[in-house]
């Protein structure tokens, strides 16, 4: 499929804030009302919006410490299933990535210490679980995805 500026210029509103109408994202795009519908119809039923969801504020959920887990994993036990078991722990994402690491893991927690549990007493823990490494969000800036 192949998207055109209009289609560009929705996403991109949606994307910033997908509460809007119709009728604020055609004001804001100066995109007809109609053509604002008929394109996001189009966008849905062709799989480019997938799902319209949103962003928590993690402080407000008492979870302000936000962390990047790296994992490496050692042979024996698949890599989908060990995300898996990550997964249930509570991790809000867990990426299988290229590179020094097999595993990308994200985690939103209440504390440092309770950062330091969950690595230390649940994810080290996890059998083929082999090496983390942990970096903590310091700031965060989301941009357009396009």
């Amino acid at each position: 499929m192949i998207l055109d500026s209009k289609d560009l210029l929705l996403l991109d509103a949606v994307q910033r804030d997908a509460r809007q109408s119709t009728k604020e994202l055609a004001k804001k795009t100066r995109i007809p009302i109609t053509t604002v519908h008929n394109r996001l119809k189009k966008l849905e039923d062709q799989g480019v919006i997938q799902q319209y969801t949103i962003r928590p504020c993690y402080e407000a959920l008492q979870k302000p410490v936000h962390a990047f887990i790296f994992v490496r994993v050692h042979s024996g036990r698949s890599q989908k299933d060990i995300s898996a078991e990550i997964r249930s722990l509570g991790a809000q994402r867990v990426c299988i990535v290229t590179g020094e690491t097999d595993l990308l893991v994200e985690v939103h927690v209440k504390s440092i210490s309770a950062l330091n549990t969950f690595v230390t007493q649940k994810l080290r823990f996890i059998e083929g679980v082999d090496q983390t490494r942990t970096t903590i969000v310091l700031d965060e800036t989301i941009g357009s995805v396009l």
